[in-house]
């Protein structure tokens, strides 16, 4: 059995049972709640935490107990830390945003819904085949930044045209226009700017009107409010993983395992100041493909490859091609689930 993890959580059933939920104090006032279980891992037993996406944003906007708590520690973090850091205060007034966004556009730019529920008998069919693949592409390899291209283009992400771009950037100036100074000093009040701003914009611009350019841009804008929450959401589980990481059986795996799934990978592109966001923004352990990917026993041993040993690359590129394997297995159940509807 795992060791029970005891500092700063409330657990409603021992961790080693099936599925518990904890809660942990993020800081004074924010407190983050969590599910966990046991993880076999390739030969590695640990216990597993993570958000459940049904307290975070729903389709139709609405939100969890965990959206705004991830939200207030991030604008705590960006205060204490950042200081007049002008990046922080778009990165926490976007994700502001999330739950008045184009909810099914921003999917037209990097898709990342929940698959729809099918019979049991048909889940358990698609992770026979998703780890059929796996065993057989088992020993492939891609690097990470093989795995951060082919990710793009197995979901089709868009390329923008210079006009697209030019608005784009124009927007981006705009929507934070004026707000530094009032985010600084009256969050309330800069929230309210900022969603009047959007308000207008998808008003003019929504799904009837005609104006293809701007539905574009907006769509891009509505997947960076989501990827901004995602970073807010990095922030916090920075904070859990030194809460929960010293006391965990084996800690070092603990902390790559939940490093991985949970925090914003970034990675530096050689002969450039700008950072790779491995996977376009988003969080590995939000996505749906990776929740396939950990669902089947080759998927949970190439990952306990890759987070057992950091420097051990030839792990790290099997375990970025199984990723890879189970995007595409994603999007092509997607797919098939888009054309089943049209044809209805």
């Amino acid at each position: 059995m795992a060791k029970m993890v005891t500092i700063g959580l409330r657990t409603a059933r021992p961790v080693g049972s099936p599925l518990a939920t904890t809660t942990i104090d993020l800081d004074e006032h924010v407190r983050l709640e969590l599910r966990s279980r046991e993880l076999f891992l390739a030969e590695h037993t640990l216990t597993q935490y993570w958000v459940d996406k049904r307290t975070l944003v729903a389709r139709n906007g609405t939100f969890g107990k965990n959206f705004q708590p991830i939200l207030d520690h991030f604008n705590h973090q960006a205060h204490q830390l950042a200081g007049e850091n002008r990046e922080a205060m778009e990165t926490h007034l976007l994700a502001t945003l999330w739950p008045e966004v184009r909810y099914d556009a921003a999917q037209l730019i990097f898709p990342d819904a929940s698959l729809k529920r099918r019979s049991a008998g048909y889940q358990k069919e698609l992770l026979e085949q998703l780890d059929q693949m796996l065993r057989t592409s088992r020993d492939e390899r891609s690097t990470l930044f093989e795995f951060h291209e082919q990710s793009r283009n197995a979901v089709g992400f868009p390329v923008l045209s210079s006009e697209e771009e030019s608005l784009y950037r124009g927007w981006a100036v705009e929507l934070f226009e004026g707000l530094e100074d009032v985010w600084r000093h009256d969050l309330a009040e800069a929230v309210s700017d900022l969603k009047e701003r959007w308000a207008v914009w998808r008003k003019r611009f929504g799904r009837r009107s005609n104006s293809h350019l701007q539905k574009t841009v907006l769509n891009v804008l509505s997947f960076e409010s989501k990827a901004a929450f995602h970073q807010c959401y990095s922030t916090a589980w920075t904070t859990v993983l030194t809460r929960l990481a010293s006391e965990a059986v084996h800690p070092e795996l603990f902390a790559n395992f939940h490093g991985l799934w949970h925090l914003d990978q970034r990675v530096p592109i050689p002969g450039n100041r700008q950072e790779l966001h491995l996977l376009h923004g988003l969080v590995l352990g939000l996505h749906p493909a990776f929740s396939l990917l950990i669902s089947t026993p080759t998927g949970r041993e190439l990952i306990g490859d890759a987070v057992a040993e950091t420097n051990d690359i030839a792990a790290q590129e099997r375990f970025f091609n199984a990723a890879l394997v189970s995007i595409y297995q994603y999007e092509e159940e997607r797919a098939t689930y888009n054309s089943s509807r049209r044809k209805v």
